[in-house]
């Protein structure tokens, strides 16, 4: 038992932890390359595994390992695609097995999980990534070649929105069947009438996360709410939430006037929906597919209120690729949260 509870206590240690990962990888080939790619933002990773696309550098962009949000994978890959439009790479994106948003199955015919929703970004198959000829990998380091690119959505800034704007509409091409799915929903949804749209974000940022923005509940965005909506002449409210507790509030509020999509699974928790099972089929490609919806849906808004979010972030980014503009962005916004609390 004592061994077991010293176990316990190492693992939560993450200094220690850091060191033992160190240790047991010190001989392993790939860690090494990895390792040699810190050395600047000019610095790649380039590896020969094949014979393939000899004329290209080829930039495998893979997803986070880990529970991130669809569109902090977005924001993600986006920053990715703008390392490889300056180095000029040619970017072959795979989401992959460790994705939060992978089925078990085959999706549209692919189990690249960016293209359960997108097109693929260049003439390269992603099955074909390790026959190349010439093959860079992503390393952190190269994220200050970046730019006004870095920040993620949690910074409002409008240079960087055009940025993301720019690189969505040349990258994130809907597939067909994505495509069909938002514009008959949002076309229902908005259905020609002014509209405020509003995101709400629960569930995990009630946690605290280090980095993250501080939570704001749901009731504390209903003065801004009704201001914008008298102010702008709106005839509905439309609310993309993850929160059940924001469903219940609005709806007291604002009665027929508030739309949003009901089949959406929702929580009080303090667990992304990302990482929750809801025991329907293809769930976690659902999950995706709805988030993407609800960012499509709020770009088609005329008016936006929403915390800092990557989704927030999104629909200002879509709306612009879109040749589009806000009548009105209103960033609801407590600051950062700094502390202790990891992801």
């Amino acid at each position: 038992r004592m061994f077991v509870k010293l176990k316990q206590c190492l693992r939560k240690n993450s200094k220690i932890n850091f060191w033992v990962e160190l240790y047991k990888n010190r001989k392993d080939k790939m860690f090494q390359d990895y390792v040699t790619a810190f050395g600047g933002s000019d610095s790649v990773w380039l590896s020969h595994p094949g014979t393939l696309y000899p004329e290209h550098l080829v930039y495998c962009i893979t997803n986070h390992k880990g529970d991130m949000g669809f569109f902090g994978e977005v924001c993600r890959t986006l920053r990715r695609l703008a390392y490889a439009e300056i180095y000029h790479l040619t970017p072959v994106i795979n989401w992959r097995q460790d994705c939060p948003y992978k089925e078990n199955g085959i999706i549209h015919g692919t189990d690249n999980v960016f293209e359960y929703y997108f097109m693929p970004v260049s003439n390269i198959n992603y099955k074909d990534i390790m026959r190349c000829k010439n093959l860079v990998y992503y390393a952190n380091a190269q994220a200050s070649a970046l730019g006004g690119y870095t920040g993620g959505g949690y910074i409002e800034q409008e240079e960087m929105v055009l940025q993301f704007a720019k690189l969505y509409q040349k990258y994130f091409n809907l597939n067909q069947q994505t495509r069909s799915y938002i514009e008959e929903n949002r076309n229902d949804k908005i259905g020609g009438k002014k509209t405020l749209g509003v995101h709400i974000r629960g569930t995990d940022f009630k946690v605290g996360f280090n980095s993250h923005p501080v939570y704001i509940p749901p009731k504390d965005y209903l003065v801004k709410v009704k201001e914008l909506f008298e102010e702008y002449g709106c005839e509905r409210v439309f609310l993309a939430t993850d929160s059940v507790e924001a469903i219940k509030v609005f709806q007291d509020e604002f009665y027929d006037m508030l739309i949003f999509y009901e089949e959406i699974r929702r929580s009080d928790g303090k667990k992304g929906l990302h990482c929750l099972d809801a025991g329907r089929k293809n769930h976690h490609y659902l999950l995706g597919l709805e988030v993407l919806r609800d960012a499509y849906t709020l770009a088609a808004c005329d008016v936006l209120l929403a915390g800092m979010s990557n989704v927030s972030f999104g629909a200002q980014f879509i709306k612009m690729a879109e040749g589009k503009k806000y009548e009105k962005v209103a960033i609801m916004n407590y600051g950062i949260n700094h502390n202790k609390v990891r992801a």
